[in-house]
């Protein structure tokens, strides 16, 4: 029986002693799906300190986003429509909205602005990666 496993932190998945992953699943997406990766970190091998993943299918009207190398768990957006002004669409790349991106990071509990600034500004070159 298939089982879902999450990432719950850097190195750490929900895993129990004796489980073994047997599959990875990976939905075929449509032609019209894009998607970008980035993540910052000073020197060439190191672990990131901010990662930004997104996969965004305008045809479909849906994005996911994923924001890692925090302190905690790595926030998952699934209904990302609120950082593209309540839609997504085409024209996703100018619609990223960072003020948005932000305060849902604050909002997460990442207090320091600095670390805020980083994982924002990753997150949108993911963005415009997809869009290349």
């Amino acid at each position: 029986m298939p089982v879902e496993t999450f990432v719950v932190g850097a190195l750490e998945s929900a895993l129990h002693a004796g489980e073994i992953v047997e599959a990875v699943h990976v939905p075929a997406r449509s032609a019209s799906a894009h998607w970008g990766y980035a993540k910052s970190c000073r020197k060439t091998g190191e672990f990131a300190h901010a990662i930004g993943a997104v996969l965004i299918d305008p045809a479909a009207a849906s994005a996911r986003i994923v924001i890692g190398a925090i302190d905690t768990t790595p926030i998952v957006i699934t209904d990302a429509a609120e950082l593209f002004g309540g839609r997504i669409a085409a024209d996703y790349k100018q619609r990223f909205d960072v003020r948005v991106a932000d305060a849902l990071l604050a909002k997460a509990g990442i207090d320091d602005a600095a670390q805020r600034h980083i994982h924002v500004s990753v997150l949108k070159r993911a963005v415009q990666e997809a869009a290349a």
